[in-house]
């Protein structure tokens, strides 16, 4: 499946997600739980982008626990944060996101990531199939 996840509670990035997601064929769904996000990562999911913000939600603990299953440990993570939190990004860092930006250059940062990495897993998962299928 050509699914993005993210954990995001503002509106404006989940927007400017949702759209270049489909943009580049994705299905983007946001996780309200860390329940729900472990649940769509043992689904596939083809990248996750992550809101440092996010107070509803352990997301650090979330991205150290993706990173060190070795099954999931390959999704890219782009999580993103206020540029004056840098303790926050620091610790992203340190738990495995692959890719912590400022929120001011989240907007830029987006398609680079889902054009490197995202499609990149996509293509994988086509591959996989075809070898399952044949």
């Amino acid at each position: 499946m050509n699914l993005l996840l993210t954990l995001a509670e503002d509106l404006f990035f989940g927007a400017q997600i949702i759209t270049a997601g489909k943009q580049r064929g994705l299905v983007v769904k946001n996780a309200s739980s860390l329940e729900t996000a472990r649940e769509r990562v043992r689904e596939g999911v083809v990248g996750i982008v992550i809101d440092l913000a996010n107070t509803r939600l352990d997301v650090l603990a979330f991205i150290n626990e993706v990173k060190a299953n070795p099954t999931t440990r390959h999704v890219p993570i782009l999580a993103y944060v206020a540029h004056v939190d840098t303790e926050r990004r620091a610790l992203a860092e340190a738990a495995g996101a692959d890719f912590v930006v400022p929120r001011s250059a989240f907007q830029r940062a987006l398609p680079e990531f889902l054009e490197r990495h995202a499609r990149t897993l996509q293509a994988e998962a086509q591959e996989d199939l075809g070898a399952n299928g044949a």
